[in-house]
């Protein structure tokens, strides 16, 4: 149905650097009651958000303050910079890419500045999301600091 083939196990590298954060903890109940996806959020140390995976731009919201995914396995994967940022109207954010590019895992997506952001007194931690959730079965979270585009950061089991 989904077209993930014999692959059940599929893993994202961090889409930027930093420290995990529990779903749960993230300061919004959209995403802390897992209303939008379930996946888990990053506390950024970086400023450049890139691609965890293969795959395409779905959505490029226009403010940049988020950017939807669909890996080359039709996992959707939400990537929302921050909490409540697109009341920033695009301030802090340049967009790196445009909807309907194909990136690869690693590409650069965004750049942000973590100051305009606080600045604006919004939190900085940023949810990383399946929004399909019918196609999985399970989300873990890798421990330790992230680096965005090498570690692991998400292990779905896949439906």
């Amino acid at each position: 149905m989904f077209g993930f083939g014999k692959k059940k196990i599929f893993t994202l590298k961090a889409p930027l650097s930093g420290k995990p954060v529990p779903l749960e903890d993230v300061p919004d109940p959209a995403f802390a009651e897992r209303l939008v996806g379930d996946g888990g959020a990053i506390e950024p140390s970086g400023d450049l958000l890139v691609a965890p995976c293969d795959g395409t731009v779905a959505v490029l919201f226009p403010t940049g303050h988020a950017v939807a995914l669909v890996a080359d396995n039709n996992l959707e994967i939400l990537m929302h910079i921050g909490i409540d940022t697109v009341d920033l109207k695009g301030v802090g954010f340049e967009k790196l890419v445009k909807q309907g590019d194909k990136v690869v895992q690693g590409q650069a997506l965004i750049r942000f500045d973590t100051n305009a952001i606080k600045a604006g007194d919004k939190p900085t931690v940023t949810p990383v999301l399946i929004t399909n959730m019918e196609a999985i079965k399970s989300v873990g979270i890798c421990d330790g600091e992230q680096v965005a585009g090498e570690t692991d950061f998400m292990t779905i089991e896949l439906a």
